[in-house]
């Protein structure tokens, strides 16, 4: 009996040989014998604090599970580039901390490795993270704005849900999957924007998200899923891009001011029930002219075709395209997008000499002549865009002139007012460059 207790001690001893304490540091030499992870820092540390990136001589590539919990009195955290992981809950409920930088060897962080740091009000993101995990940094209530690297591919669940004030989010265009219910409850966020690279947006991914007017959603997407932006009560309108094919049930219940929904593929997608109910009284459905298999109504609320057709943003950049190619400039109506053309078409049109404009008012376009007039707005400068009187309308544009590209001066005589005659029906209009 005597010797078996022995070698039982034995092996205990043997496994905390590798466990060493320096300062306010534990941590472990890693099984390669080069490497240590901080197994725990000790929570009277104060104040603001640039972690260590070696440890005995060894180069610190991980912090461990927990490491920092509760270690309320930390006031910053700078994270070193020797390290390429934070596990789960690392950094949990260290209410103190203000403002955190992961270094740029990072690339992954753990579930709830941020969660509870309800202090938190910045964090920059090393552009080596490839995935943000389970709960990563839910209910950091004092979080305000964040940026996701291009690194980032998948946003996990509940990754920032009740993140009460954060106002806005910028969503890299690499990320593919944002995750079930990953900003659930972010009460402040205003706007959003889902890139193209974004193949499907999950259960309740921005539920109960208040103050969210401004959806985009990117040209990829093929299903948003149940209650995705349920309780979205400030959200007035929606434009669903054709890439979509299905709409679960709950998506939009109770946008409770929602009253413009475009749906811009030509077939039907699979709409679940009820994924409009309880949204505005005055809500209206519009689908484009020509296409097949939309019901009269959804959820109670009527359908209608549109009077004129419209460009999704996939067609919107051919033409650019054949723009370019042909050395003229494009003015594209388009509800999808609102911005100017991409870097590649930048590159393309500069060389040519010309400049691609792609306008679309915001998610709205040229649908009927009702409605119009209110909703055709140029919102980069403020400007009406278009006015309509009857069936006339005048397309306004302004030149303006540039030094640095940030500081713009016009002139009232650089206004160019054209006529356009809306009892001609459905017609295209192009700008083009006079050529030699």
């Amino acid at each position: 009996m005597l010797r078996l207790l022995t070698i039982f001690l034995s092996i205990a001893l043997l496994g905390n040989a590798q466990t060493v304490v320096s300062d306010l540091y534990t941590y472990e030499i890693n099984p390669d014998n080069a490497s240590v992870t901080i197994t725990h820092y000790d929570t009277i540390g104060t104040g603001a604090l640039v972690i260590v990136d070696t440890l005995g001589g060894f180069p610190v590539t991980s912090i461990g599970g927990s490491a920092f919990y509760n270690c309320t009195g930390l006031t910053s955290i700078n994270i070193p580039n020797s390290v390429t992981s934070i596990g789960s809950s690392a950094f949990y409920n260290c209410t103190g901390l203000t403002s955190a930088t992961i270094g740029n060897s990072v690339t992954s962080i753990g579930e709830y490795a941020f969660a509870s740091c309800t202090g938190l009000t910045s964090i920059n993101i090393g552009n080596s993270v490839t995935s943000i995990g389970f709960s990563a940094f839910r209910d950091c209530s004092s979080l305000t704005s964040v940026i996701i690297p291009d690194s980032v591919t998948s946003i996990g669940e509940f990754a920032f849900a009740s993140c009460i004030s954060l106002t806005s989010i910028n969503i890299s265009n690499s990320v593919t999957s944002i995750g079930f219910s990953a900003f659930r409850d972010c009460s402040s966020l205003t706007s959003v924007i889902i890139p193209d690279s974004a193949t499907s947006i999950e259960e309740f991914a921005f539920a109960s998200c208040i103050s969210l007017t401004s959806i985009n959603i990117g040209n990829s997407v093929t299903s948003i899923g149940g209650s995705a932006f349920q309780n979205c009560s400030s959200l007035t309108s929606i434009n669903i891009p054709d890439s979509v094919t299905s709409i679960e049930g709950y998506a939009f219940y109770q946008c409770t001011n929602l009253a413009s929904i475009r749906l811009e593929s030509m077939a039907a997608p699979t709409i679940g029930t009820p994924a409009f109910d309880q949204i505005s009284s005055a809500a209206v459905i519009h689908y484009r002219k020509g296409a097949t298999g939309y019901a009269a109504s959804y959820d109670g609320v009527p359908t209608l075709e549109d009077t004129f057709s419209y460009s999704t943003a996939k067609e919107v950049n051919t033409a650019v395209a054949t723009a370019t190619t042909q050395g003229q400039q494009d003015v594209v109506a388009d509800p999808a997008t609102y911005s100017l053309d991409t870097s590649t078409e930048v590159a393309s049109s500069r060389t040519a000499g010309q400049q691609v404009v792609v306008a679309a008012p915001a998610t709205y376009s040229l649908y009927t002549s009702a409605t119009a007039q209110a909703q055709l707005i140029d919102l980069r400068t403020g400007s009406t865009m278009l006015n309509i009187n009857g069936s006339n309308a005048v397309l306004q544009l302004q030149i303006q002139r540039s030094d640095d590209l940030s500081t713009w001066t016009m002139n009232p005589s650089d206004l160019i007012s054209v006529p356009i005659d809306m009892n001609g029906g459905q017609g295209f209009y192009r700008f083009a460059m006079p050529q030699e």
